[in-house]
């Protein structure tokens, strides 16, 4: 996984052209979901490039949040979570769904390695860096979780598949 954090992208004006031009072409997708607090677990939203996929992801843009005042964590987790929410959803009205899924799943334990922890107010959802923040090659995933058991936790994510 390559990470670009928290500065994004890094790369002049070209990133909106980038999404623009992908979205155009059917290859741009968004996904979001809100696990809800459970007692005693630490809730959990994934992004997941599957491991035989053929594409690359590039995330756009992420955000997260908690039904509580803290923050975030941001965490590299490469294992499927157990609940497949969704495929990515395309950002083109009539283009497929992506190969990105978008997982769930409520544990003892915060699982993934953490990258960063992202400051949020309740029910808001705050960004997780600039643009670009993060490519996730065919296998890897990134998640994020709550801080502390019984609050749940928000996500969206907006990425390209190449």
């Amino acid at each position: 996984m390559r990470i670009e954090f928290p500065g994004g992208g890094g790369g002049g004006g070209t990133f909106v052209d980038t999404w623009y031009t992908a979205v155009q072409a059917g290859t741009a997708f968004f996904a979001g979901h809100r696990q809800g607090a459970t007692a005693g677990q630490f809730s959990h939203v994934q992004l997941l490039n599957p491991a035989a996929s053929g594409v690359v992801i590039r995330v756009y843009y992420a955000a997260g949040g908690l039904n509580a005042a803290g923050r975030y964590r941001v965490n590299a987790y490469d294992t499927a979570l157990a609940t497949l929410v969704r495929n990515g959803v395309n950002c083109l009205s009539s283009g497929a769904a992506g190969i990105g899924e978008l997982r769930t799943v409520d544990n003892a334990a915060a699982l993934g390695a953490i990258i960063a922890e992202i400051q949020t107010g309740v029910d808001n959802t705050t960004p997780c860096g600039g643009m670009w923040p993060f490519t996730l090659a065919a296998g890897e995933g990134i998640l994020f979780t709550s801080p502390a058991a019984n609050i749940g936790v928000a996500a969206q994510f907006w990425w390209l598949e190449a």
